[in-house]
């Protein structure tokens, strides 16, 4: 026999029979349909107790001041001086709508927001949304509503009440979404939760409580600086600074004047939170089909794995 009759019948021995195959798998049918009907029939089960999320989002604009505006123009021409006098006249532009954002998302800002409105339990402990009375379905094995307490089993380093740094992981990773559009400088602030009603709550929550953190905090900056100033001006003899120092204090009470007056400080709401009325999970549907086919394929792997070991010991 010759090398090339001999590489021939190798290369036919080698090649995969589909008819075959397609019997083989028409042969074991049962192995795969079974398999794949059992696994359906309890996804659906599963998929039908978990409980609907929805998701509220407000759309946010910066509003003129955070982007330069306004006092900008007084700035830049008193900047030189106010430097020299440790004042900063700085609107803050960009990089005010910038620290808002990543304050949105810290973990100071965040914990203290969700201390202060009491949101532990309605992010933690919940199960579920009574629709017909608009009412949370509390966890009775994560918190006793009778005892008022927390009950759950976890294991070190978790405690059974949660901490502070265990609820802000769990807002971000669960609830939270901030994003921001590098075409139209357009903010979307986003919260999934069980209640729809809850989820449009903290975004409106949330957006009034970065806006007013902001305004206090530009307050008590101007407020400073117009005291410095203030005790500045008192002594000094120089006419040209003194000057100087009544228009550094004007802009300031100009700074504390708008932050005071405005409630949408950085952000201007262009689109309001709204009280969502469709899911957005779970999609029920893609994890009846998925977790079908995946249990087809796994069956035919099996199937043809059996039949490759069959065919390896009759070689």
């Amino acid at each position: 026999m010759t090398k090339n009759m001999e590489h021939t019948l190798v290369n036919k021995s080698d090649q995969i029979d589909i008819g075959k195959l397609l019997k083989i798998l028409f042969a074991h049918k049962w192995f795969i349909i079974i398999p794949a009907v059992v696994v359906a029939i309890g996804v659906a089960i599963w998929v039908i107790q978990l409980p609907n999320i929805y998701k509220s989002e407000a759309t946010l604009y910066p509003t003129e001041e955070s982007q330069g505006g306004g006092l900008s123009a007084i700035a830049g021409k008193l900047g030189g001086l106010a430097s020299l006098a440790g004042v900063n006249l700085s609107s803050g532009g960009s990089d005010k709508v910038s620290l808002a954002l990543e304050l949105m998302k810290s973990r100071d800002f965040l914990i203290s927001f969700l201390e202060r409105h009491e949101l532990k339990i309605d992010l933690m402990a919940t199960k579920g949304w009574d629709r017909e009375n608009d009412k949370l379905i509390i966890d009775e094995d994560e918190y006793s509503i009778n005892e008022k307490k927390w009950v759950r089993d976890v294991s070190f380093p978790k405690r059974i009440e949660p901490s502070n740094l265990e609820l802000y992981n769990y807002f971000i990773e669960n609830n939270l979404s901030v994003s921001k559009s590098k075409d139209s400088g357009l903010i979307v602030v986003g919260v999934k939760h069980y209640s729809p009603t809850l989820a449009k709550k903290i975004v409106e929550l949330l957006v009034g409580d970065i806006n007013q953190y902001m305004r206090s905090s530009d307050i008590d900056e101007a407020e400073k600086s117009i005291h410095y100033l203030n005790d500045t001006l008192n002594n000094t003899g120089s006419a040209e600074l003194k000057g100087t120092l009544f228009q550094l204090i004007e802009q300031q009470q100009q700074k504390k004047m708008l932050a005071t007056v405005r409630e949408e400080y950085v952000f201007k709401t262009v689109d309001s939170a709204f009280t969502p009325e469709v899911k957005v999970a779970p999609n029920r549907l893609m994890l009846l089909l998925f977790s079908s086919i995946l249990t087809v394929l796994i069956s035919v792997f099996l199937i043809l794995v059996k039949y490759a070991f069959r065919k390896d010991s009759i070689n």
